[in-house]
């Protein structure tokens, strides 16, 4: 018996089945280990210490139950596994997409995309700009042109007045000399001025003309923006390019906006499911072989198998000192590589014996703490069992001792 200080009760497990805790051991009664070991009442099983082999049947029981907490925790891992991969995939597309090298990031995509429209806007562009330049021209040349020809309206009363002089010299014999001479002149400065405003203004002319023949020609050359978007858009460079970024684009985007409460949710999920597993499970089938052999040794349980199958020991006291001596000389590691392997191959060879010492077992359980309830009937299977020992062959009973502990964690979370 034991008690836990975190849910303040008595236990009948070396750990507590609600918060995983491990429990403190009560005071024991002042009869001998084999009369505790042999009395029903304290709930432990019967077991001939001295018995080799129906030691190793209960340790194989015990592996089973091991085997089936793994196989749940199993489900824990593959949906951290699934929620990892999910993360590492949208992972790489963003960085892919915002730091890959060569041809695999959305930089170098839009940088080939922007140089082909480039290349079919340039020119258009260039027309454009060209364009832009002799309108400009073309306003200058227009002002120049209708300032010499306002020049040119101004001069033309100075030289009417030369005309009227000379006429008037006609008439007036006697101011002929002098009209004639300010005729003369008058008429002359306004030839001479008229002639260079009149060559002004047709130079100006001629130029605004000139520009607007060459706009009209550029006109005919500027492609407007739906014909250059069809050039693009029908360029095989373009297309390539085009669809290689635009697939990158929505694969980023998804990655970037990826939903992962789902498989958190079903990652969360799981772990209650296996923690509520293991409040039953335990204490219904694991804790009856706290007392066989202690939890703190389970991870050890393969090693004690092979041990005791291959008559290096006689019981599970000098089973588990050649252990500790495997781990002092560090010569553990190749003690338990050996051991799974015998241990695998016993599993495979001997399962029909294993399948009647797990059944044994059950039976013994009901037995001892009477018929299980309905619910812990749910749990506890022989064929499950059976299964879940095959399955897990090739796992270290080390393996199988960290997944319970991992179980147990999944409680406190």
């Amino acid at each position: 018996m034991g008690y836990c200080n975190n849910c303040n009760q008595e236990i009948n497990s070396k750990f507590c089945p609600n918060c995983g805790k491990e429990a403190v051991e009560l005071p024991k009664s002042t009869k001998s280990d084999n009369d505790a070991l042999n009395n029903d009442s304290v709930g432990t099983l019967s077991f001939a210490r001295g018995n080799a082999g129906a030691l190793v049947n209960e340790l194989y029981a015990l592996r089973a139950g091991l085997c089936r907490v793994s196989q749940e925790n199993d489900k824990v891992k593959e949906a951290e596994e699934s929620l990892e991969a999910q993360r590492i995939a949208n992972g790489n597309v963003i960085d892919t997409a915002e730091f890959g090298y060569g041809q695999g990031n959305l930089n170098f995509f839009q940088t080939q995309r922007q140089y082909i429209i480039d290349r079919h806007t340039k020119p258009n562009k260039d027309i454009l700009r060209k364009k832009n330049d002799l309108e400009k021209s073309l306003a200058f040349d227009k002002s120049e042109s209708k300032k010499w020809l306002t020049k040119g309206f101004i001069v033309l009363p100075f030289f009417l007045l030369s005309i009227a002089m000379l006429v008037l010299a006609v008439f007036l014999p006697e101011y002929s000399d002098g009209l004639i001479a300010m005729g003369a002149i008058s008429l002359l400065g306004t030839v001479l001025l008229g002639a260079t405003f009149w060559s002004n203004f047709a130079k100006h002319h001629k130029s605004v003309k000139s520009y607007r023949l060459q706009i009209d020609e550029l006109n005919k050359r500027i492609k407007s923006p739906k014909q250059l978007q069809a050039e693009i858009n029908n360029d095989p460079t373009y297309i390539e390019y085009n669809t290689s970024y635009v697939e990158l684009k929505k694969e980023y985007e998804k990655a970037k906006a990826f939903d992962y409460s789902p498989l958190e949710n079903a990652l969360s999920e799981q772990k209650n499911a296996c923690a509520e597993f293991y409040k039953e499970f335990y204490p219904a089938y694991l804790s009856h072989f706290e007392r066989v052999l202690d939890p703190r040794d389970w991870c050890n349980l393969d090693l004690v198998i092979f041990i005791l199958e291959t008559g290096r020991a006689d019981n599970l006291r000098d089973a588990l000192i050649q252990v500790d001596g495997y781990r002092h000389t560090e010569a553990i590691a190749k003690a338990i590589s050996s051991a799974s392997v015998a241990i695998c191959r016993t599993i495979t060879n001997e399962a029909d014996r294993l399948q009647r010492a797990i059944a044994t077992h059950i039976d013994m359980i009901n037995c001892n703490f009477g018929t299980l309830n309905s619910s812990t009937e749910g749990i506890i299977k022989v064929t499950e069992l059976q299964n879940a020992l095959v399955s897990k062959a090739n796992a270290s009973s080390e393996r199988l001792a960290n997944d319970l502990e991992d179980i147990r964690n999944y409680i406190t979370i």
